[in-house]
């Protein structure tokens, strides 16, 4: 139940007692009975403004209006008992079964105003009332029943001019209310004023005969209900009634006649008011329901237009947020994130109306949500929409200051669904108390489901496309691994024929031929050592082989890589001379020792030299140096040829890959030897790098290998293991 503030309910005492000394004026029949009682549809919004517990307002203020008009103490707290519980139960009939609460929104809550407060609840004040005073002696029993009737009339009309006035106020400042059509808005009240001064007021109109002058302001209150929904038709109708019974009772307009103003004159009157306030409520009513239609249309197309064209929800948020606000008249959004495996919600977005409402958003950035908690938190926790009437009464709504320093009332959230999982939430505040809308909260799901389907079919699209992708440059990667193997096969059928034909050709002299022996010996070093770079070749190719299959195997043992690395240079230098490469190198005095394979860590070395003196023309250096660091050892080759792009620096080690790999290309080789390095390397625990400062300022590579002492591990429990494959 909401607290009852006491300032404003001391101001509506005093309304109140207003009201009922204005509606006594009008009382002509009896002192003590108005044809109309403004007082009703006052306390009935007071119920439903300030709920139950304003109820003494109600009753102090009947009293005192009633006693001051020459009615007993006594008699004044029946009439005021029966003014209270008139009160009481139409709040109660409207809450209970039409779902009316502080407004009226809808044709069905207007409909149930209509039949609650102004026929069922009144009946309690006339009979309590007339009762009362013909008990106290005021009014004769004969009397009863034009009494009643009258005082029942009054009531109802006070309901149906008063209240749906208060009610409405606020869907007045909406989108579609006065504020949007201020133009408009001045002519229909200035109509609103002339036409029934001109009939019920003016002495304008001849008395002569009954003409129907009455149904001349109808078409203001149709007007009113089919620009203005039910707000404006309520305005309109109040002023035209206020008016009517003005001029009415001055003696003026078409229910006076040519005789005097009686009783049958007063319910013509109160009959005419409170058709006229029916009729521009209900059709006010039914185009309230129609705009209201119309825009859970808008939103729906603008939401199925905003996603169709954004490329992520983050593109689209601002655009649906203000879209939402503005068409279904909500003053701040927040949206919500669920991230999988937090426990609280992450915030994503946001929009306010105006600069007064940043507060309110940082405060809610700045507080964490669990499930449960709060309003993101409940519609995370359930999975589905939640409404909430009135902010500051809530429970479980931890913003509830903030709200209220920026004047927020109302709020509902809905969930983000993908499936049945929540992904993220939205919640929207409005400023004016607002009830708990069915349609918009069976709109705001389809919304969350729909957003949260564009969610979905983005990620599907995102994950193909990159599907796609991957698809082609798997594509483009097996086309390049074919156009290699073709470049394979021909730089291996080039490299193993070079040699061939040299042997086949030394072999054919010496079949048809005699030598002197001189010559037959330098013809046999031509076929061996042709024979020896075919049987290299052939052992690359194999060793690859073994890399792949994972059969390349280590004989491990305590070496000294200054030793390996001698061997090395001696085997090579012979083609560093006859290619007019200078061959240096600085090694230590000392042992360098590793754990290793000697023949392997030969071959190792013996390649980088090889690839050196190949890349670096006549007169070049090809340059080897050894030095022992504190857990390692690092061989360095380094050369002053043609250097290494630095695009092609991370592919150097691959195999079969040359950076000329044309048929034209002026050195030879399959490609193999710098791969077989890393291979050999890394089965050793250590690593390769190759390092250039660009094309013709040569290249240098160095391996570092772990020390024997850090290899003893790898010693005792890798000799013999098959290698990892690449």
């Amino acid at each position: 139940m909401r607290r009852v503030p006491l300032i404003p309910l001391l101001a509506f005492g005093v309304a109140y007692v207003v009201a009922a000394k204005i509606g006594f004026r009008a009382a002509f029949t009896a002192e003590q009975v108005s044809p109309v009682w403004p007082a009703t549809g006052l306390a009935l919004w007071a119920i439903l403004y300030f709920g139950r517990r304003s109820w003494p307002a109600i009753w102090i203020g009947a009293f005192i209006a009633n006693v001051t008009t020459h009615v007993p103490w006594l008699a004044a707290s029946g009439i005021a008992t029966g003014n209270t519980l008139e009160a009481l139960l139409a709040a109660w009939l409207l809450r209970r079964f039409f779902g009316v609460d502080r407004t009226l929104d809808s044709l069905r809550q207007v409909t149930g105003f209509v039949m609650a407060a102004a026929v069922a609840s009144t009946v309690v004040s006339a009979t309590i009332g007339v009762t009362t005073l013909c008990v106290a002696g005021l009014q004769p029993w004969s009397r009863f029943g034009l009494l009643w009737w009258i005082w029942w009339l009054g009531d109802a009309t006070g309901a149906l001019l008063v209240a749906p006035v208060l009610l409405t106020a606020s869907s007045l400042r909406r989108r579609d209310g006065i504020a949007s059509r201020a133009g408009e808005a001045i002519a229909l009240g200035i109509a609103a004023i002339a036409v029934p001064l001109i009939v019920f007021v003016l002495p304008f109109i001849p008395r002569a005969g009954r003409h129907p002058l009455e149904f001349a302001v109808f078409p203001l209150v149709i007007w009113a209900g089919l620009r203005f929904a039910h707000s404006g038709a309520a305005l309109v109708s109040a002023t035209i009634s206020c008016i009517a019974v003005w001029g009415t009772l001055a003696g003026g307009g078409p229910f006076t006649g040519d005789t005097t103003f009686d009783e049958e004159n007063v319910i013509l009157l109160q009959i005419f008011t409170a058709v006229i306030a029916t009729s521009g409520l209900v059709l006010g009513g039914a185009i309230a329901d129609r705009n209201r239609s119309d825009r859970l249309r808008a939103v729906d197309h603008m939401l199925t237009a905003v996603l169709s064209e954004a490329r992520d929800l983050k593109d689209a948020l601002p655009q649906i947020l203000q879209s939402f606000c503005e068409t279904l008249d909500w003053d701040v959004a927040n949206v919500w994130s669920c991230v999988s495996g937090q426990n609280t919600l992450q915030y994503v977005s946001s929009w306010q109306r105006d600069g007064r409402l940043d507060g309110f958003i940082e405060a809610s950035r700045s507080k964490p949500f669990v499930a449960g908690v709060g309003l993101p938190g409940r519609v995370w926790a359930s999975g589905r929409p939640a409404w909430i009437d009135e902010l500051a009464i809530d429970p479980n709504f931890p913003r509830a200051s903030d709200a209220a320093l920026v004047g927020l009332h109302s709020a509902c959230g809905f969930p983000i669904l993908l499936g049945r999982e929540v992904v993220g939430i939205m919640e929207f505040f409005a400023r004016e108390p607002r009830h708990s809308d069915p349609a918009l909260l069976t709109l705001m799901s389809a919304a969350g489901s729909q957003i949260g389907q564009f969610v979905e079919l983005r990620r599907i699209e995102a994950a193909r496309a990159e599907l796609l992708a991957r698809e082609r440059d798997a594509r483009v990667e097996a086309e390049q691994a074919n156009r290699s193997k073709d470049q394979f096969l021909a730089t291996v059928s080039h490299e193993l024929r070079t040699p061939l034909t040299a042997i086949l050709g030394w072999a054919s002299m010496l079949r048809t031929r005699d030598f002197e022996p001189d010559r037959v010996r330098h013809i046999y070093e031509s076929v061996y050592r042709n024979a020896e770079i075919q049987a290299r070749i052939v052992n690359d190719l194999l060793d690859v082989s073994r890399i792949v299959t994972g059969q390349l195997k280590l004989d491990l043992q305590a070496m000294d890589v200054c030793e390996v690395a001698r061997l090395s240079l001696e085997t090579i230098r012979p083609a560093a001379v006859a290619r007019g490469v200078a061959l240096t190198s600085d090694m230590p005095v000392a042992e360098c020792r590793v754990s290793g394979d000697p023949a392997r860590m030969q071959q190792v070395i013996w390649n980088l030299l090889s690839n050196a003196i190949k890349f670096t023309a006549a007169g070049g250096t090809v340059a080897l140096s050894i030095r022992p660091l504190a857990d390692s050892v690092a061989i360095e080759v380094s050369d002053t040829g043609i250097g290494i792009a630095a695009a092609s620096l991370p592919r150097v080690f691959e195999r079969f890959w040359q950076a000329d790999s044309t048929s034209t290309r002026s050195h030879s080789g399959l490609g193999l030897g710098l791969a077989l390095v890393r291979h050999i390397v890394e089965l050793h625990g250590g690593e390769v790098r190759a390092q250039s400062d660009g094309p013709a300022r040569g290249s240098r590579f160095t391996v570092t290998l772990p020390a024997a002492s850090q290899l003893s591990a790898l010693s005792a429990g890798s000799r013999g293991s098959p290698a990892t494959p690449e």
